[in-house]
């Protein structure tokens, strides 16, 4: 199944719609097997919109410029989330997509496929709850070659017989790719009888391991707040017992005194499983800073102050940091701008911890973050399916408020896949006394019975 959404049109229509961007209709029932390449395939940066294209207007977009862009006037996702319902994929090399997004696959069985899924680059969707993959099973031996950007949410699935969790794996190939530090939300997942082999794979594209796979809220609770019996009755969990996160190990300063373990600490096979990176007993979220105009050769480091005491910022003042670590400048491609450039981390989204971010210069002066940089900590879609998550941050040269960040933060003229030029400087967290409100609570169990389900 081959869905080629670049383009203009063909014929009379050529230059009235934007293919890319159309509304899909019903998708559902296929199966796709024995293709040396792909089965199910969408390519060209397959990305449904809410455009103006209508019966009336007899199919064509009226206003092409306004209405098939990824942002509205007020700062508004343009997305139409759809599902692709009961395909069945099996003895293909490839499955999924390039750039696709607001697109779900529910009730999914891809199964002895090279790549279970192939997926380049994806965004949160519009509706504020979907979830990338939904009622699914996904058997192998296959990878699960898994976009980057955003939060991507894996629901009531199961995994079976060698699979492999492969994050980012297109991320800063060629140009592929925005900042290499996406979280997969994993919401009541089994795993079953994939052998000793690698389960997780973190990588980043040359610039240090990125992404960070993490049970969804709920789950984690459970596992955070079980007995030692309980936990030994538990089966088919990704993790080891205790552990509901995992992060690659270029990220040290979870390990100094913090609530997290190398993973080869537990052994070989553990250190197999997880890439030899870092398991934590606490979720972890993404923190990221998107900058412009920045060279890799040039750029300065930023500086990342984490303590682990339990306490309010105002420990800051009085007690040296329980960790530190620089971060490199991420430029997928070389990229100058756009989303495609910046510096992100994990971070512990609870009130056990607390961290300050600077920048570090190449001859060692200590500077502040430009008050025109985005700054996201996690995404809305947590606090729309569970609750919002906080974390506690002083940023130099950033007016945060009470220095308590919220995952429902302002995202407006960011989609992203794209961003508005007004963004900049004035959206996004930290922008000081004028910072725009939290984005609109939506209520998740109005779409799809709560489990972010299309009814497309």
């Amino acid at each position: 199944m081959f869905l080629q959404a670049n383009g203009q049109g063909r014929g009379d229509v050529y230059g009235q719609v934007c293919t890319n961007h159309l509304a899909f209709g019903r998708w559902e029932g296929n199966t796709f097997h024995g293709a040396l390449r792909f089965g199910t395939y969408t390519l060209g940066g397959s990305e449904p919109r809410n455009t103006d294209q209508s019966i009336e207007s007899n199919g064509y977009n009226t206003d092409r410029d306004a209405t098939c862009s990824a942002i509205d006037a007020a700062g508004n996702d343009r997305g139409a989330p759809v599902s692709i319902l009961n395909n069945v994929d099996y003895g293909n090399v490839f499955v999924g997509h390039y750039t696709a997004g607001d697109i779900q696959h529910r009730h999914h069985k891809s199964i002895s496929n090279n790549n279970l899924i192939y997926w380049k680059e994806t965004k949160n969707f519009a509706d504020g709850c979907g979830a990338h993959i939904s009622d699914a099973l996904y058997e192998g031996p296959g990878t699960m070659a898994l976009p980057d950007q955003s939060t991507f949410i894996i629901q009531d699935t199961i995994f079976e017989d060698n699979v492999i969790l492969e994050a980012n794996h297109h991320c800063n190939v060629g140009i592929t790719g925005f900042l290499c530090m996406p979280q997969y939300i994993l919401h009541n997942v089994r795993w079953k009888g994939s052998g000793n082999g690698r389960w997780t794979w973190l990588q980043r594209g040359g610039t240090g391991g990125g992404g960070i796979f993490s049970l969804s809220p709920p789950d984690a609770e459970v596992i955070m707040t079980a007995t030692s019996e309980e936990l030994g009755n538990m089966q088919d969990l990704l993790f080891p017992p205790r552990y509901v996160a995992v992060a690659s190990g270029h990220f040290a300063s979870l390990l100094q005194a913090g609530p997290c373990d190398a993973s080869n600490s537990l052994g070989s096979i553990a250190a197999s499983r997880y890439d030899n990176g870092i398991l934590c007993s606490v979720p972890l979220r993404a923190m990221k800073i998107y900058t412009r105009g920045l060279h890799i050769d040039t750029a300065p480091t930023l500086r990342v102050e984490a303590w682990y005491d339990g306490q309010d910022l105002s420990s800051q003042s009085i007690e040296s940091p329980d960790a530190v670590q620089t971060i490199a400048l991420h430029a997928t491609g070389g990229s100058t701008g756009g989303l495609k450039q910046g510096y992100t981390f994990p971070v512990v989204p609870m009130s056990l911890a607390s961290y300050r971010l600077s920048l570090v210069a190449l001859d060692g002066t200590v500077t502040n973050i430009p008050s025109d940089w985005l700054i996201e900590f996690s995404d809305p879609v947590l606090g729309n399916r569970w609750a919002p998550e906080f974390v506690q941050m002083t940023i130099n040269g950033r007016d945060c408020g009470s220095g308590i960040i919220s995952s429902q933060h302002d995202r407006r003229y960011i989609s992203g896949l794209s961003v508005d030029d007004s963004a900049w400087g004035s959206h996004g967290a930290c922008v000081g006394p004028d910072q725009p409100p939290d984005m609109p609570s939506i209520d998740c169990s109005a779409i799809g019975g709560g489990k972010g389900e299309s009814t497309s």
